[in-house]
């Protein structure tokens, strides 16, 4: 039911973005917040996604959503609240809008149920909704192969861990649209930058990892240079955006299991943040 905001008193701390929805896509959103506008003669309007934050908006910035006039509920197909339509601005809408904004934030529930579906589908097929990347299961699946080839004497592979700089204050200032867009647009140059032989996979909301098969030493510190390169702040679609990338590598050494090369490629990865904070 839409609910009139008459004042802040009582008002919940919004909630921070997180990997619960990361693959779930929102234009469709865009498109219930610009009807709900319409319906409430030109005011503007906020689309919130619980553990997620603002998604979708029409005439007004994503991140002015403690002015709202108007919450109306998404409920999902399990009864749970997922998120609100918001409505903004110094007067309340009629009764006849409000009743619309009702059967909008109906859609708005079965468009994000929808989404979150296909994203839990896609989750189980090993993939990434938004890159089409191989997900964290399957990545570490097969680097627990290479590992295991590497036991055998058959090859010694690298892993190296990108994250990206910056990228939940890209959500949030600008939203969900641009994030997957940035995500995409990085997991493109890793795959173009990586042998076919690679792997290259997005293991978490804003970290991908490169599995670098049969490569240590030289070839190795010249893989994550090509890499680096490829993401370098600055470059083609990426310009103008306030994200960079931090990159680690490490090599397997004998007794390695998943989990170690993994944690110490993130070290690295994290000693390179302190030696180049992002600004």
């Amino acid at each position: 039911m839409s609910t009139p905001v008459l004042d802040d008193s009582g008002q919940q701390q919004e909630p921070q973005p997180s990997d619960r929805h990361p693959a779930v896509h929102y234009a469709e959103l865009e498109g219930v917040a610009r009807v709900a506008s319409f319906v409430c003669g030109g005011l503007p309007t906020v689309v919130v996604v619980d553990e997620v934050g603002p998604v979708a908006a029409y005439g007004v910035a994503l991140d002015a959503v403690d002015e709202a006039i108007v919450v109306a509920d998404l409920v999902g197909s399990d009864s749970q609240v997922m998120g609100s339509l918001r409505v903004l601005g110094d007067h309340l809408p009629s009764a006849e809008a409000l009743a619309r904004l009702d059967d909008l934030a109906v859609q708005a529930a079965h468009l994000l149920d929808r989404r979150l579906l296909q994203a839990a589908f896609a989750r189980a097929s090993g993939q990434d909704p938004v890159t089409a990347l191989p997900n964290r299961r399957t990545a570490e699946q097969a680097l627990g192969a290479a590992i295991a080839r590497a036991e055998r004497g058959l090859g010694t592979p690298s892993v190296v861990v990108v994250d990206l700089d910056g990228f939940a204050e890209l959500n949030r200032s600008r939203g969900a649209n641009a994030g997957d867009a940035v995500l995409r647009s990085v997991g493109t140059r890793l795959r173009m930058t990586s042998r076919t032989v690679d792997l290259v996979a997005r293991i978490g909301p804003d970290e991908f990892l490169v599995l670098l098969e049969s490569t240590g030493g030289p070839g190795a510190v010249a893989a994550l240079a090509r890499l680096r390169s490829a993401l370098a702040a600055g470059a083609g679609d990426l310009a103008d955006l306030p994200v960079t990338a931090s990159l680690g590598m490490t090599t397997y050494r004998p007794g390695d299991g998943v989990a170690s090369l993994i944690s110490r490629a993130d070290a690295e990865l994290y000693a390179e943040k302190a030696r180049h904070p992002a600004p």
